[in-house]
């Protein structure tokens, strides 16, 4: 009867030690730092000679996990949804030895049903720190004298080669994916076999299990979070866009890492890298607690946005014990990633923006806004470039402007570029050549170019300064005799090159992105052909000479400075007519004396050959009134009465493709010139020769001429017919 009873106490002192084991997990078998041993088993007798182990798998799994039973201390299978948990730290101390153990479950000694708080001064305090007095030299040591020992990868560890007794087991480190570490327990080597379901066999419940396999219940809050990633074009307000095909790499903090790096690659859903959806967002579910950041690779294979990388940036986030995101302490302040309150975080891309402006000569279409204007040859075209300027502006490597025309058209004027913005109080700023930028002339055989660089001055504080604001670049070109005189125009492109990632360290590819805008310039052209008609009779007549003058426009044309007689119209100084000259001509019209309206622009000589012959043109014309006065004509010919019209007055319109999207080689194509039409009024304007007729003139009789010879013949015949009458009629008297 007395050894029943001792049996049935030492069984209930089993069953209670291992019903403070938790929920069973997956047995991991083979590798780490321990392999499970083979299982020990006696029959009936406790054999005190005989050495056992203790193995403790160690999972995570969500809390919502439920259903926990007491363990068996033999391998178990894990719930899905579990996970192996690495480096939680175990140190377990012999609180019984062998005959203290055989007393005990023989109820030989006094002790009543011992649990893991009997070993603790505070049930409320399980810790280390508050063990009883000389349980803490109790600790079992490996050969090296260490205490703890940690999980492997598998997620177990194995104190092995154990003297039989009775063991504390205290959970010492905890890692950072558990909400809490769980409570110590007991286990006693050897425990009882305990019969298990239907699998079990008649004879289990007589012997001694030596080698111990507990799970402890391990639960860890879990969140699903939700990374939306964004392009901002900075000091665009409005121009806010989600991102897709930008690549993260999901990393997971790891203070026990051997790395240099604090961080070690971490596989989440069994891959590590993440791609931003169409919405630009990235999903991770079932994220266990714990201490993250993403990092930005880059964009997938050529899907580039044009949005700057940012290269070697950590977006750190933490998962607390409510499964929620938070901002970990001691994080890096990033003002280009925001976590939010419903588990999403931003990540902010920056880009630049560039727009090109030519300065209207109409003044009435404002003074600096436009992409398109004309111009005549000669004249000075003011041009503006508006950079909006990134703000990490500072982490790149190339920022600069490359401004391009066709020198037979444009040619740059290098001495007139001025590059202003605001500082960082917002007052204005004026950038310094070859201190904040180097302006440099990159002409080639076709094309007059400019680059200027703001990575290449001695200073960049002006630039960093300009950081989500704006710099204005201003140059003028001057319009060239050979400008083109069509609907093509003359066009000038500029393009902004910065890098495409952020940090690019020296002999890193740095293959910058482009925007690229154009403005166009145009002008006209008029000309004659000349003819001249006798009856039905027409040929085309050279060296006829006409005078081109021009209506003055206050809107377009320019006075010269400090007079108000004379205007500059291309390369030349063309005098106002006075009104009588004015009158004379036959272009005075209605302007009172004091108003004078008209000025000279060209002389036009009519030349050619063949069929060729009777031509004059005169090109570089800006849009304005014009009439033609013939000032020399071919001989037998009448001078016109009066002016000709050869008016430009031509509406242009410029029809652009606008694109937003970049090219796979990392170019933007802001604005291409698709069509352009001249109009005239409500008809399409086509260019072509004024014709203009001269007449031949008619005889008039001259002094001396041959009606004076005609009269004076007919004279002298009546006078010798006179004479010969006479003569007759004298010799018929005589007979």
């Amino acid at each position: 009867m007395k050894k029943a009873k001792r049996f049935l106490t030492g069984l209930l002192s089993a069953a209670l030690a291992l019903s403070l084991c938790a929920m069973p997990a997956m047995a991991a078998e083979g590798e780490g730092n321990a392999q499970t041993p083979e299982i020990k088993t006696s029959v009936s007798t406790i054999d005190k000679t005989k050495k056992g182990s203790i193995t403790i798998y160690k999972y995570l799994h969500s809390t919502e996990l439920t259903g926990s039973v007491a363990g068996t201390g033999e391998q178990q299978t894990v719930p899905n949804g579990a996970t192996p948990l690495k480096d939680a730290g175990f140190t377990i101390y012999q609180v019984k030895t062998a005959d203290e153990l055989v007393a005990y479950y023989e109820a030989a000694s006094d002790d009543a049903a011992v649990t893991a708080d009997s070993f603790f001064k505070s049930p409320d305090n399980k810790t280390v720190a508050n063990l009883n007095e000389g349980i803490a030299d109790k600790a079992v040591k490996d050969a090296e004298g260490n205490t703890e020992r940690k999980t492997n990868d598998k997620g177990f560890v194995q104190f092995a080669d154990l003297d039989v007794g009775m063991y504390l087991v205290i959970e010492t480190t905890t890692p950072d994916s558990v909400v809490k570490p769980v409570d110590p327990f007991l286990v006693s080597i050897p425990m009882t076999r305990v019969q298990v379901g239907e699998q079990a066999t008649g004879n289990q419940l007589k012997e001694w299990l030596y080698d111990v396999v507990v799970y402890p219940k391990n639960s860890s809050a879990k969140g699903d979070i939700t990374l939306v990633k964004k392009g901002k074009t900075d000091g665009k307000e409005n121009e806010i866009e989600n991102l897709p095909n930008v690549i993260f790499k999901l990393q997971r903090y790891n203070k026990n890492s051997a790395s240099t790096d604090k961080y070690d690659d971490y596989t989440v859903n069994n891959t590590c890298e993440f791609t931003t959806n169409k919405d630009g967002e990235i999903t991770v579910e079932n994220l266990l607690k714990g201490k993250y950041r993403f990092v930005e690779i880059g964009y997938t294979e050529g899907k580039e946005s044009g949005y700057i990388i940012n290269n070697n940036v950590a977006y750190e986030f933490e998962i607390n014990d409510q499964g929620k995101l938070v901002t970990p302490d001691g994080a890096t302040p990033n003002s280009d990633f925001v976590i939010n309150n419903d588990n999403t975080m931003t990540v902010y891309n920056h880009k630049p923006d560039l727009e090109k402006d030519v300065k209207q000569r109409d003044i009435t279409k404002g003074s600096d806004a436009g992409n398109d204007t004309d111009y005549a040859v000669g004249d000075t075209v003011e041009y503006t470039l508006t950079i909006y300027v990134p703000e990490n502006v500072a982490k790149l490597k190339t920022f600069k402007v490359v401004d391009t025309m066709n020198k037979d058209q444009l040619m740059h004027n290098l001495d007139s570029v001025t590059i202003s913005s605001k500082d960082t109080e917002g007052q204005d700023a004026t950038f310094a050549a070859n201190t904040d930028y180097t302006l440099t002339n990159t002409s080639n055989g076709n094309n007059s170019e400019i680059t200027i660089d703001f990575k290449v001055g001695t200073s960049q504080d002006k630039l960093n300064a300009a950081a989500g604001k704006t710099i204005t670049i201003s140059y003028t070109a001057t319009l060239q005799p050979g400008a083109d005189t069509t609907t093509d125009g003359n066009v000038n492109e500029a393009h902004l090159d910065y890098s495409r990632k952020t940090d690019i360290k020296d002999g890193e590819d740095d293959t910058p992105y482009e925007i690229h805008d154009k403005a166009v310039v145009y002008t006209f052209k008029t000309g004659i052909l000349k003819k001249g008609q006798d009856g039905n009779t027409e040929k085309l007549l050279n060296g006829v000479t006409f005078d081109l003058y021009k209506k003055y426009d206050a809107n377009t044309d320019k006075l010269k400075e400090n007079t108000t007689d004379t205007v500059i119209f291309g390369v030349k100084e063309c005098r106002f007519l006075t009104a009588a000259d004015a009158k004379a001509l036959g272009l005075n019209e209605t302007e009172a004396e004091t108003e004078p309206k008209w000025f000279k622009v060209d002389t036009l000589t009519t030349t050619g050959e063949g069929d060729e012959a009777g031509r004059a043109t005169v090109s570089g014309l800006p849009d304005g009134e014009y009439k033609l006065v013939e000032t020399m004509t071919n001989k037998g010919y009448n001078l016109l009465s009066g002016p000709v019209d050869a008016n430009l007055t031509v509406d242009y319109t410029t029809s652009w493709t606008v694109s937003n999207k970049f090219s796979s080689d990392g170019k933007l194509i802001k604005r291409d010139a698709k069509t352009t039409t001249f109009k005239n009024g409500t008809n399409e304007y086509t260019y072509a020769l004024i014709t203009i007729i001269n007449r031949k003139g008619f005889d008039l009789p001259t002094t001396g001429g041959f009606g004076t010879l005609l009269f004076s013949g007919i004279g002298v015949l009546l006078v010798v017919a006179g004479v010969g009458v006479l003569l007759s009629l004298k010799k018929k008297n005589r007979a």
